[in-house]
């Protein structure tokens, strides 16, 4: 599902450089996962189930600037850019994989 569609998400507002994202495992749901299809995205945290998926297509990039969890590499599908700005680490990571499908 569209990352920019508002009604997408539960409060209706797209969100931005002060929100704190949680995406669940919707496996079991008729909910699709949700898709960065193009543009710059920014949150102050995001989090990810060990089983949900997140896909970042070629013309977006999503920076997150603080807290991070769940990170594994089957949750995401990354085609453009994912970047950690990590405060308490001081550093940044800059993460461009395209996952190839086996």
């Amino acid at each position: 599902t569209s990352w920019d569609e508002p009604k997408n998400w539960s409060d209706y507002h797209i969100p931005n450089e002060f929100s704190n994202i949680y995406i669940p495992d919707v496996s079991t749901s008729t909910f699709p996962n949700p898709t960065i299809h193009s543009g710059i995205i920014e949150l102050n945290s995001l989090q990810v189930e060990p089983s949900a998926k997140l896909t970042i297509e070629k013309k977006a990039k999503l920076i997150v600037y603080g807290n991070t969890d769940g990170f594994y590499a089957n949750n995401f599908d990354i085609k453009g850019s994912f970047i950690v700005l990590d405060e308490i680490r001081d550093m940044e990571i800059d993460i461009k994989i395209a996952l190839s499908k086996n």
